[in-house]
């Protein structure tokens, strides 16, 4: 008799980069990445706990990083309390595009790639060496083993930090330029349904 034995997999967070859009108008970048082969949430969690705080919104783009704190608050039941209060400070820079904004653009997709350049044409992804989280959890792999050469290593490292802080930087940007034409009453892409034809911006990256 073959037993078979159920069980969730759930993506280990590796890595987190967080831009801080502060009162004054500055910004700070703040990031960690684990450089070592072990369990990366023992650093992870208190890290970004710290640098999270107890106020601000947290802008993200999509709910992908509202499930790896849920899992997060799940399996380590010491920091659950810390990590589920900080939903309600969440805003889904997705969902709130999606709902309410479009531009030709977009070419029908609302993924980061699609929505940065369109709002933020001097920003992209395509000189990045990672382009999408895939790739960073196979680079993030290679780093943290130890066939891989240092010098190689150090690439894949900040590789993976400029990729990670890009995307939370596009965040910040777009959140700013909607504000911008908000503000100037340019309204002719702004929507109240879906047309047919992501403050502060954190999130992580994981291994799934």
């Amino acid at each position: 008799m073959v037993c078979r034995q159920q069980c969730k997999i759930h993506p280990i967070p590796f890595q987190w980069p967080d831009h801080i859009l502060n009162e004054d108008g500055t910004i700070d970048h703040r990031e960690y990445l684990c450089e070592e082969d072990k369990d990366p949430r023992e650093e992870f969690i208190p890290s970004l706990l710290g640098i999270l705080g107890s106020r601000g919104s947290i802008f993200t783009y999509t709910s992908y990083e509202e499930g790896i704190l849920r899992s997060l608050a799940d399996e380590f039941s010491e920091y659950r309390e810390r990590l589920i209060v900080l939903l309600v400070r969440f805003k889904d820079l997705h969902k709130i595009i999606s709902r309410y904004y479009y531009h030709p653009g977009f070419h029908g997709s609302f993924s980061l790639k699609s929505v940065l350049p369109a709002i933020v044409p001097e920003m992209s992804y395509e000189r990045l060496a990672v382009q999408e989280g895939q790739l960073a959890s196979l680079e993030y792999l290679r780093m943290i083993d130890p066939a891989t050469p240092s010098h190689e290593k150090e690439k894949i490292k900040k590789d993976l930090l400029t990729y990670c802080g890009h995307d939370t930087l596009a965040m910040l940007k777009i959140r700013d330029r909607i504000l911008k034409m908000k503000s100037s009453n340019f309204e002719f892409y702004f929507k109240s349904t879906r047309s047919t034809s992501r403050a502060r911006a954190s999130n992580s990256d994981g291994v799934g």
